[in-house]
């Protein structure tokens, strides 16, 4: 018995060479799916880029918000051929942004945070922190919401060059109390760690999924 030009069968025996199953990796070309229709559930990731700061001129200015105390500092690194505005943390400093939670959102939120070493440090190691917090849209709740416990991104140790970009990540940073729709606070850190210098911090990456 042919079943179609993908399936047969002879005797006891099915092969099943071309078939997809729930196991196989495959690769489709010309296919469209359409995930609005009944019974279909497709999630995808999504990547925004927040900058911390920026620079008119020489002038920075950030981007993310600061608080009353132990606030990073905004500041310009001005390169032969490149002018960046960044935040600078020291250890125990913050600073403050949002987004909005999409009302499909599910899953994990990944981060990967993008910095240099500060100043002419050549050794040492930077741990950026991340902390999120919740609010609902809904009238139900001031937006003012305790943040979860920092999570640390991985550990950077210096190189022996200065002022190098380097990348700090973390999978499935901590969500506790956010649901779909709401706007998730992002408090941006640094961690006790051994760099002398502040580091430069120039972009979150984020990744979540809907």
């Amino acid at each position: 018995i042919t079943l179609g030009t993908h399936l047969a069968m002879t005797g006891t025996t099915v092969d099943t060479t071309g078939v997809s199953t729930p196991s196989s990796s495959d690769t489709f070309t010309n296919k469209g799916l359409d995930c609005e229709d009944t019974g279909n559930t497709c999630t995808v990731p999504v990547k925004i880029f927040i900058p911390f700061a920026g620079c008119n001129n020489t002038t920075a200015g950030p981007v993310w918000d600061l608080p009353t105390s132990s606030a990073a500092t905004a500041a310009c690194v001005t390169g032969t051929n490149t002018q960046k505005g960044v935040l600078t943390f020291a250890d125990g400093q913050s600073a403050q942004t949002y987004i909005v939670l999409p009302s499909d959102w599910t899953g994990a939120i990944d981060v990967k945070l993008v910095l240099a070493g500060g100043g002419s440090d050549t050794s040492g190691t930077v741990i950026p922190t991340i902390a999120t917090a919740c609010t609902a849209i809904d009238g139900s709740t001031t937006d003012d919401p305790t943040f979860n416990t920092a999570d640390s991104l991985s550990t950077i140790t210096l190189a022996t060059a200065a002022n190098r970009v380097w990348s700090s990540t973390k999978t499935a940073i901590t969500t506790t109390g956010c649901s779909a729709g709401q706007i998730m606070h992002i408090k941006a850190g640094r961690a006790t760690d051994t760099a002398a210098s502040p580091a430069r911090y120039i972009m979150l990456e984020i990744t979540y999924r809907r």
